[in-house]
């Protein structure tokens, strides 16, 4: 016999416990993986809930000012197209995104997201034909969580108005 015959032959008890441990490793990957997967699915649930309960406390207060709210966040969830509430008063209609991120999140507010914010709302003044209207862009945060380039382009801006309003959850 050869040597590994020989090993297998002193040691073929040992056979079913290593393909046992190997199932048990399998197994216990599996179930980190889907853990994970799971803990991510509920950190993007709890966030999104975090920016409906922002969205409702902007709103409200804009309510307290005497405007209609339109919550077209909530409403069109993924299909807003930026807008998180339509706040309309008289002949003032006031489009604003609200944003709920930590200070320390990795996500920061930059030119392009701002620019982004005024292109959504000429698309949505011109398809709705608001015109007439006296407009105004409103991007409303609950951090300073803005960047350089984004303060920059606010420097520079007259169409939009950036505010900071402290949110406890």
């Amino acid at each position: 016999m050869t040597n590994i015959q020989d090993l297998l032959f002193q040691y073929w008890y040992l056979c079913p416990l290593i393909i046992l441990a190997i199932g048990v490793d399998i197994y216990m990957t599996e179930k980190k993986k889907n853990l994970k997967q799971k803990n991510k699915r509920e950190f993007f649930r709890k966030n999104a809930e975090n920016g409906k309960e922002f969205e409702k406390f902007i709103g409200r207060r804009f309510e307290e000012l005497g405007y209609i709210v339109v919550y077209h966040g909530i409403e069109k969830g993924k299909f807003d197209q930026g807008i998180d509430l339509i706040c309309t008063k008289d002949n003032e209609l006031i489009l604003v995104q609200c944003k709920n991120w930590k200070i320390n999140n990795k996500y920061k507010i930059n030119h392009e997201k701002l620019k982004a914010f005024i292109g959504s709302c000429t698309e949505y003044v011109n398809n709705n034909k608001l015109f007439h209207k006296n407009i105004k862009l409103k991007f409303i945060v609950s951090n300073d969580i803005l960047d350089k380039s984004g303060k920059k382009f606010l420097e520079k801006s007259k169409t939009l108005e950036y505010e900071i309003l402290e949110f406890k959850e």
